[in-house]
């Protein structure tokens, strides 16, 4: 009855399946994440000879939880030194394997979530495009953000020489950088359900359940920052070994936000 009460009619017998969707979702998020970045990084000091390094540090120094910070600057490092080597070919080959194989277990829940069929979606020629253009997309949104990271000191320094507006101008800076990182969360995110729902919904519960995805993916970085760590001091889980576990538990709670946002969908769809 509880589970009815939760999940509704649709999604009730579906749940079953989530828990190992969440544990394949935050496995291969955090096997690809280094390899996507060098890819990332690579491509865009390829293309336009913009060295995306430092902001790549400050966006996972941002998204990390704190026990995992300190190999933050260590891991875009090793990046940087794939990039400008020789092994990048190797690297693309990898990330193209792994963030390709995160891709296909997030649109494969997604479409068993949106779908109204009770069997688990197979392989298909569009599912693997869906794949691929979500590796493409969420690519563009990672390095449109770290390009907007990148700009921000000399936006700040701008908005310093105005001897008039300096004050209000600057505390408006630093809330329009918080709406832009909300902006960029949200944008990968409602990609990910437009394209895995093939309009199976209306688009306002799509953009309402993708909001409050965004809200929940920015509400946990703030837990992971502040509320954790309290209690993680007083455990026994120090060093490599609580990074580690961290990182598992932010990267499985991070799947889930994803999967919860597109069962939102469909049980205010089906009431």
């Amino acid at each position: 009855m509880l589970s009815r009460w939760i999940w509704g009619i649709t999604l009730r017998d579906k749940s079953c399946l989530f828990g190992a969707f969440a544990a394949s979702i935050g496995f291969y998020l955090i096997l690809s994440m280094a390899p996507f970045m060098a890819v990332v990084i690579g491509s865009t000091f390829h293309f336009f000879h913009i060295d995306l390094t430092l902001p790549a540090i400050t966006i996972l120094k941002d998204m990390l939880p704190p026990e995992s910070r300190d190999n933050a600057t260590g891991m875009v490092s090793a990046v940087s030194r794939i990039v400008e080597g020789s092994t990048l070919t190797v690297t693309l080959i990898f990330a193209l394997v792994t963030t390709h194989s995160f891709m296909h277990a997030l649109v494969r829940a997604l479409r068993y979530i949106f779908s109204t069929e009770q069997f688990l979606p197979k392989t298909t020629l569009t599912s693997t495009l869906i794949s691929m253009a979500l590796v493409v997309l969420w690519a563009l949104v990672f390095a449109f953000f770290a390009i907007f990271i990148l700009i921000s000191p000399s936006i700040e320094v701008l908005l310093q020489d105005l001897d008039l507006f300096s004050e209000s101008a600057l505390w408006l800076w630093s809330l329009s950088k918080y709406f832009a990182t909300f902006f960029f969360v949200w944008l990968a995110i409602h990609l990910t359900y437009q394209l895995t729902d093939a309009n199976r919904h209306p688009l306002n519960l799509r953009l309402q359940s993708s909001l409050l995805a965004s809200v929940a993916w920015l509400g946990l970085g703030y837990a992971f920052s502040h509320i954790i760590p309290a209690l993680w001091s007083a455990s026994m889980l120090h060093g490599t070994l609580g990074g580690l576990i961290a990182l598992l538990i932010w990267a499985h709670a991070t799947a889930w936000v994803l999967l919860l946002g597109a069962c939102l969908v469909v049980r205010r769809f089906n009431g």
